[in-house]
């Protein structure tokens, strides 16, 4: 798959994670965070798919990286579990 396709199927996938956020009643500062990490989490699977890295070491990674950029974009450092559930499906 190119690049282009990755990144349209990581917005699909983010803005899936924050419909699914708003859903499950997310708290007013969090759909930004929950798109961020639906975002990065599906762009990190499909890079990792590329290049030809196990599942099992894919779904690691990504799920690593969500959990990251939950930490890095929430300012009080007390992550969701909201946005976390959303960010890894």
């Amino acid at each position: 798959m190119e690049l282009s396709g990755i990144f349209i199927n990581s917005l699909w996938a983010a803005l899936f994670a924050t419909g699914l956020g708003i859903l499950l009643t997310a708290l007013i500062g969090y759909p930004v965070p929950t798109f961020l990490c639906g975002f990065v989490g599906r762009f990190v699977r499909d890079l990792c798919v590329e290049w030809d890295t196990s599942q099992n070491w894919v779904t690691l990674i990504a799920a690593a990286e969500v959990v990251l950029v939950a930490v890095a974009k929430i300012r009080r450092h007390t992550v969701s579990p909201v946005i976390l559930v959303c960010g890894v499906l």
